[in-house]
């Protein structure tokens, strides 16, 4: 799943994170203060990971087993949706002191959250590697 944050919404990513998450088809959640980063009303929409949320927010949460910070922190707060232990989670963020901050972080990105999902736009894009093996 993808947690947007306050910087997805001021770098003007918006637009580029709804196509992410229809060509990846992964639910999108936002941070208290990157609300606006996706529109609510999205078929892959989960709410707001705030103290209070939608149960969707808890329900995927609960069965991550992937999640993708872009323009969040990852801060512990009493008012937002603590991330799941155990996850691997991805952080894109233009501040590299936020990397692993409160939370171990398995692949960190210091950029901005518009350039860095362009370029998961078009990596995503990709027509896969043939893996198929030839038997001889």
């Amino acid at each position: 799943m993808i947690d947007a944050g306050q910087r997805a919404l001021y770098s003007g990513a918006s637009h580029r994170l709804v196509k992410l998450a229809e060509v990846t088809a992964t639910p999108v959640i936002t941070t208290l203060n990157g609300k606006s980063a996706f529109p609510e009303d999205h078929a892959l929409a989960l709410g707001t990971g705030a103290r209070s949320r939608r149960a969707t927010v808890d329900h995927f949460l609960s069965r991550a087993d992937f999640i993708l910070g872009t323009g969040t922190s990852f801060t512990h707060s009493d008012y937002i949706t603590a991330m799941p232990a155990e996850v691997p989670l991805a952080q894109v963020t233009s501040d590299r002191a936020d990397i692993g901050k409160c939370y171990p972080t398995s692949f960190g990105a210091i950029g901005d959250a518009k350039l860095t999902i362009d370029q998961l736009l078009r990596v995503s894009r990709r027509k896969p590697p043939n893996r198929a093996r030839s038997r001889p």
